[in-house]
């Protein structure tokens, strides 16, 4: 990976691919994998490993729709449905910072213009992300933002998350129905292949197993959406903050539990997250 930035610092060290959607192929803490690791040359958008991030909007579109005025390109064909926005497939500006590093992008795709900012940092409190999407076009658009981690899945494995309601899914993993929900506390083992979005989340989720104890804590606009995927053919469990609900702009019901945010020209939606260890 000879285009990564390696960032060190506080027994945290994280390795970037800038030039493929700024995402983290590697993040350990003390020599400890707290992602499963991208393979070497390996896509991160086509490998169950390392993290990616998801703007303008995260999870799916129904047909590519973003309501009824704009379509994208369909990337996931055999459910018919575009994934994970635009800045993934992407490259990102990088700049060092004492603590971590400073991630930009100018991005204008069909209708969408707009500026992202990742502020990343290493710290003993954490590792910390602060994520910014600012409308840099015309017109008011909907935006959203999300992070997507393939957190290592190791034997003795527990999930802890706090939620008021789940979404229930179709056959292409579109939303149809919300119920009332409280959340996840169960081994990992017996979750194998969920793939849950849960809304009115309290933005706490906790991985434990018998090497590590790992704590999300999220805020802002990642401080209402999460989802839960634990893939039965990669050792890995996805525990991905989001601002709002798969498919949004085309869910007029289901989107009081999350909508897209309707940004006005200049104005920008701001997330955070912090992982801790211990």
């Amino acid at each position: 990976m000879s285009d990564a930035l390696r960032l060190a610092g506080a027994d945290w060290e994280a390795l970037l691919l800038p030039r493929q959607g700024a995402a983290l192929a590697r993040l350990t803490h003390r020599g400890i994998d707290l992602l499963a690791p991208l393979p070497e040359g390996a896509d991160p958008n086509a490998t169950r490993a390392g993290a990616f991030w998801m703007i303008p909007w995260g999870n799916r579109l129904d047909g590519g729709a973003l309501g009824a005025l704009h379509r994208f390109p369909v990337n996931r064909p055999a459910e018919n449905t575009a994934i994970h926005g635009l800045s993934r497939d992407l490259p990102w500006q990088t700049q060092v910072t004492a603590d971590g590093a400073l991630l930009t992008q100018l991005v204008a795709v069909g209708p969408y213009a707009y500026a992202a900012r990742i502020a990343l940092s290493l710290s003993a409190a954490g590792f910390g992300i602060e994520a910014v999407v600012e409308n840099s076009g015309a017109a008011p658009m909907p935006f959203g933002l999300g992070w997507h981690p393939w957190f290592a899945r190791r034997p003795g494995q527990r999930l802890r998350v706090a939620a008021r309601h789940r979404l229930l899914s179709d056959e292409r993993l579109l939303p149809r129905e919300a119920l009332p929900d409280p959340g996840l506390d169960a081994a990992c083992a017996t979750l194998i292949g969920t793939d849950a979005h849960f809304a009115g989340w309290d933005g706490l989720a906790l991985l434990e197993d018998p090497v590590l104890r790992l704590t999300l804590r999220a805020s802002g606009a990642w401080a209402t959406n999460l989802q839960v995927f634990l893939p039965a053919e990669a050792e890995a469990v996805c525990i991905e903050p989001m601002s709002h609900i798969p498919d949004a702009p085309n869910q007029p019901v289901l989107a009081r539990l999350g909508a897209l945010a309707m940004l006005a020209p200049g104005a920008a939606l701001a997330a955070a997250a912090r992982l801790e260890i211990g």
